[in-house]
């Protein structure tokens, strides 16, 4: 049957309309993945990875190109997923091979709490050299309960490494409670010290431990001083207002104390500082009260101790002024405080308790003199007893006598006087009917206010007393360090007493062995700064090698124990020679104890090192012999 020219022309019409179809949906698609690209490629330009080439088919773009590292690629791809839906973008990139080494960040946190110590972080060298730090800290701070997460990279430690590590643990071994950080050439340290004067040593410590080779950064707390009686003592007459004595119970109390004092004329609050102890939780409000109170007076003293008030009103101040400041200063007053009023005795008195005064003075050189009356021989006896327990009898002159018309109280007074003197280097006491004065001075910033703590509690708010006690720093010891000769030769002389010893067999100080390295310890703290070796030395007998390993454990094991107690090492090292270096015969019995030895020897010069054919300085000690059975030494002792 013959097909019609009309089916023939509906066909080519149909195929001409489907390749008509085709083609726009090609163009589309072309059109689409050319907006795909063109968008992704500009937004990754602009984002700075020039470096990518985009591919696209339909709604999936593939990035090409090779990333600078790893970081860099996935940047690339968060970055066109900002533009494209991420499930549409392929990765084709690749990762440039890294070429330079890049150093490891080396970084160490040591906490410490006592006996409880945690330390984490990544350190150079390998596993051996993880176990020799852990195995230090086990012997510097004594067994202490250990947490560490540490990651050695098997790395040469960098410069700067080893001095900083060294500086780090004698800053552990000095603070039961500190933070230390560890960074090639940097160590960072936050601990509490007990005093100012541990603080002090503490620094010229390890600055000299660290030397030039580490930045070093210390953050050193003292912690808050327990003061009983809790005392704040303040004073204004012609020479200004000032404290005397000043603590608060928190820093808000301070702060309040402080502009107080200030509004009342003085300039220097820096010795007030917050204490534990206090009474009342609003001892600031109260001595700030009181404060303002004592400056609309003009002149006097203001002392508050623990919840007594005592109000001197100075000479010039009338009396009706200092009766209507008292009782508005008592209504103001939290009611928990107890207000005495004090007033100038102005008028003409000539009895004899009015002349008669007890006075003591410590001289500059060490001479203590007292001179006065007391009212009895009993009270004589007593303060003879107190003066030469607290002054001693050497430089100690006495000439005090019994006078019965002196008033009630008087040897309450003389005795507190005394204890309160014989806490300064120099100064002058003077007891009268009506008051205490003290002046002198100490090495201590806080005497002053230690004794106006003292005398307020011993006298009680009546007794009005007054105080001018100046402060010096401690003059810097005499430079009467040994030489470094006579440093090793002290060293001799304590090995000479007594040898260090080891167990049969043993790496380990025996009992006499620690003995004498608690000798040594006292010897080497006055050396901080000579460079001493400790060698180890055994006999001929047994192997070579197990000789070397032998003495170089057993220095070792020294130079540990005088870490523990508390020795600057810095300046040590250890080293083991074995047979090497004998200085008896080896072929008889007492030679061969004679070359069982440790020794302390000057770490000698670069020039004595390059000598050779020197002879061995002579032995400062010995270690003890072995047992004949011992394992180590086949046929012999070592």
């Amino acid at each position: 049957m013959a097909i019609s020219r009309t089916t023939i022309f509906r066909a080519l019409a149909l195929l001409a309309g489907g390749a008509a179809c085709f083609g726009a949906a090609t163009l589309v698609a072309q059109r689409m993945e050319a907006k795909t690209e063109e968008t992704v490629r500009a937004h990754l330009s602009g984002q700075g990875f020039d470096w990518t080439e985009i591919s696209a088919d339909g709604l999936v773009a593939t990035i090409h190109g090779t990333a600078p590292d790893e970081a860099a690629r996935f940047r690339a791809l968060t970055s066109a997923g900002e533009v494209i839906s991420p499930a549409n973008i392929l990765d084709g990139m690749t990762v440039a091979a890294q070429t330079d080494f890049i150093t490891p960040a080396y970084r160490l946190e040591f906490i410490r709490n006592g006996r409880d110590l945690t330390l984490h972080g990544l350190m150079p060298g390998d596993q051996d050299a993880e176990a020799s730090l852990l195995a230090l800290l086990g012997a510097t701070i004594d067994n202490p309960n250990l947490s560490e997460l540490i990651t050695a990279t098997g790395e040469d430690a960098p410069d700067g490494w080893s001095e900083a590590l060294q500086t780090a643990i004698e800053a552990l071994l000095e603070m039961e409670n500190a933070r230390v950080v560890v960074e090639p050439g940097k160590v960072g340290a936050t601990g509490l010290v007990q005093t100012r004067l541990d603080a002090s040593n503490l620094r010229r410590e390890l600055a000299a431990t660290a030397g030039d080779a580490v930045e070093l950064a210390l953050e050193l707390k003292l912690p808050r001083p327990i003061v009983s009686p809790f005392t704040t003592r303040f004073r204004i007459d012609d020479q200004g207002a000032r404290f005397e004595a000043c603590v608060a119970e928190s820093d808000a109390g301070l702060a309040r104390i402080r502009v107080a004092a200030e509004a009342a004329g003085a300039t220097d609050s820096s010795t007030c500082r917050v204490a534990l102890g206090a009474p009342d939780p609003s001892w600031g409000e109260a001595v700030s009260t009181g404060l303002t109170a004592l400056a609309e007076m003009g002149e006097g003293t203001i002392t508050f101790s623990d919840l007594t008030v005592t109000l001197f009103v100075g000479e010039n101040v009338e009396a009706e002024d200092a009766d209507t400041i008292a009782n508005d200063l008592e209504g103001e007053l939290p009611t928990i405080y107890s207000l005495t009023l004090l007033t100038p005795d102005t008028g003409e008195d000539t009895s004899p308790a009015r002349t008669l005064s007890f006075t003591a003075t410590i001289s500059p050189e060490g001479l203590t003199v007292l001179r006065g009356a007391v009212p009895d021989a009993q009270s004589l006896d007593a303060v003879e007893s107190l003066a030469s327990a607290r002054f001693g009898t050497e430089d100690l002159d006495i000439n005090v006598r019994p006078d019965e018309s002196l008033p009630l109280g008087w040897s309450v007074k003389v005795l507190a006087g005394l204890n309160a003197l014989s806490t300064l280097n120099n100064g002058a006491l003077r007891v009268t009917a009506d008051r205490i004065s003290l002046n002198g001075m100490s090495y201590d910033e806080d005497a002053q206010a230690s004794i106006a703590g003292s005398l307020s509690d011993a006298l009680g708010p009546d007794v009005h007393y007054e105080l001018d006690i100046a402060h010096e720093d401690r003059p810097e010891p005499v430079n009467d360090l040994p030489t470094p000769e006579e440093c090793v030769a002290q060293v001799n002389e304590q090995i000479a007493l007594n040898k260090i010893t080891f167990d049969p067999g043993s790496i380990e100080l025996n009992a006499s062995g620690y003995e004498t390295v608690g000798q040594i310890a006292t010897v080497l703290r006055k050396c901080p700064q000579v460079p001493m070796e400790i060698s180890g030395h055994t006999d001929s007998q047994g192997r070579e090698e197990l000789n070397q390993q032998l003495s170089q454990a057993r220095a070792d094991a020294v130079l540990n124990a005088l870490m523990a107690r508390r020795v600057l090492v810095g300046n040590l090292s250890a080293k083991g020679y074995g047979e090497n270096e004998p200085i008896a015969d080896n072929d008889t019995e007492e030679g061969r104890e004679t070359n069982r030895r440790i020794e302390f020897r000057l770490t000698p010069t670069e020039e004595e090192v390059a000598t050779e054919g020197d002879e061995p300085l002579e032995s400062d000690g010995e270690a003890g012999s072995e047992t004949e059975n011992q394992p180590e030494a086949e046929d012999g002792q070592n």
